[in-house]
């Protein structure tokens, strides 16, 4: 995964784009609030902080750098959480 897949999950959850729940489930076996936790534990154990810029540096501004490299992973995490537990209380 890409940190600008990361950027751009992040973007999608906070608009409330849908996803195609039979996609995930035919390409992965899990349903979504399971799919979003897998890919939760997967930005926990392979994500570096510190490197977050890599890739998606050269398309934002220097505000915009800061604001990726100080609140993107823990904003990405709010909204799969979100997500999560909306898709769980359906």
């Amino acid at each position: 995964m890409a940190d600008a897949d990361l950027y751009d999950l992040w973007w999608l959850l906070k608009k409330m784009t849908g996803c195609n729940e039979d996609i995930i489930r035919e390409r992965t076996g899990k349903s979504l609030p399971e799919y979003l936790l897998f890919v939760q534990a997967y930005i926990d154990a392979h994500v570096d902080q510190k490197q977050i810029l890599l890739g998606l540096g050269e398309l934002l501004t220097e505000s915009q750098k800061d604001w990726v490299r100080d609140h993107l992973l823990s904003e990405l995490s709010f909204q799969i959480k979100l997500m999560v537990e909306a898709e769980e209380s359906k």
